[in-house]
């Protein structure tokens, strides 16, 4: 899971380069299908190919709030086009939203998401970024592994004390 990519699939961060649209899943469109859209983002052909979306289609799309869109611009995840105090996001943006949330979903911090954006920019770029990602992941699991044994442990500590707390109110005559 690269936390960034182009519409091949291949990672791409840079947002001073040239941002191309991304080719969209129609399940994953929001919005005009052809024309204009919401504040002017201009959609082209036929709904597949789109160079902006609103600060309101991507909430709506992926079920967050402005606040949240607004956070991922101030920690520098993504970097919408402003034109007035309108924000107007490219398909790389949405794209990065996209795996942001993916990242946040499987337990990776904000810092840990920008480390490995950030990773992608310099050398060596995306094969850096991968071998950083596996090993993210690694700790991820090694640490989900153990919060599941810690939770086992307490669970079995929680079993016998209910044992103990039953056993004790059938001495004293009183049934559960």
């Amino acid at each position: 899971m690269l936390l960034i990519g182009d519409a091949a699939g291949r990672a791409s961060a840079d947002h001073d380069l040239p941002h191309y649209p991304v080719e969209e899943n129609a399940a994953l469109t929001i919005g005009a299908s052809s024309g204009t859209g919401e504040r002017g983002a201009v959609i082209k052909g036929q709904g597949a190919m789109r160079d902006y979306y609103s600060i309101t289609e991507l909430t709506r799309e992926f079920g967050i709030s402005t606040r949240t869109l607004r956070f991922y611009e101030d920690e520098g995840l993504i970097k919408p086009v402003r034109r007035g105090r309108t924000r107007l996001y490219r398909p790389s943006d949405r794209h990065l939203v996209r795996q942001i949330l993916r990242g946040r979903s499987i337990g990776f911090s904000i810092a840990e998401i920008r480390e490995i954006i950030e990773v992608y920019k310099a050398p060596p770029g995306e094969i850096g970024q991968l071998k950083l990602m596996l090993a993210r992941i690694s700790e991820k699991q090694q640490d989900l592994r153990q919060k599941r044994r810690d939770l086992e442990d307490t669970l079995e500590e929680l079993a016998r004390a209910e044992e103990a707390c039953v056993e004790r109110l059938a001495e004293l005559g009183v049934t559960t």
